[in-house]
Order: C-alpha cells, then sequence, then structure tokens
C-alpha cells in the first residue's frame, strides 16, 4: 500500500484543516441565527439542557470513532463556548 510521501499526508492535514476551520464558521453562524431566534422568544443565551446534549452527542462520536472522549469533549466545550459567546454578540 502507498501511502505517499510525509509532505503529501501534511498537505492532506493542512486541507482537512481549512475544511474544519469552514465548518467552525457555518456552526458559529447557525448558533448566531439561533442567537437571534433567542431574543426574539425571551429565551436566555445559555441552555444547559443543550449543551449537555451536545457533550453527550461528541462523548458518542468519540466512541463511535475511536478517540479519546476527553479531547473530543475539550473540543466540543471550546466550540459551545464560541457558540455562546457568537449568540451574545447577537443579542448586543
Amino acid at each position: 500500500m502507498d501511502i505517499g510521501s510525509i509532505e503529501e499526508r501534511r498537505e492532506e492535514i493542512a486541507r482537512i484543516d481549512a475544511e474544519i476551520v469552514k465548518m467552525i464558521y457555518m456552526r458559529t453562524e447557525t448558533a448566531g441565527k439561533i442567537g437571534l431566534i433567542k431574543r426574539d422568544m425571551n429565551l436566555p443565551i445559555k441552555d444547559h439542557d443543550t449543551e449537555r446534549k451536545v457533550l453527550d452527542r461528541y462523548r458518542d462520536l468519540a466512541e463511535q470513532y475511536n478517540l479519546p472522549k476527553d479531547a473530543v469533549e475539550s473540543i466540543a466545550e471550546k466550540l459551545i463556548s464560541i457558540a455562546v459567546d457568537r449568540q451574545r454578540r447577537s443579542n448586543d
């Protein structure tokens, strides 16, 4: 099996990283829209039940892909933090 060169694999990682950042941007923009809906419905920005569900979903995905749950959970916590910040800015 030809796995290519280290340079090729690093270029592949760079492309994947660009896609990850693009998806974070898309997720953040969607969170901003949710913030506007929450404002219109007079709902609080923080929703602990939803945050728990997101963390559970990430733990399940970590298990599905055989990734360390604590590392994936840490990523989910950061994404939640980014989303909450974006929702707050949507309401300013």
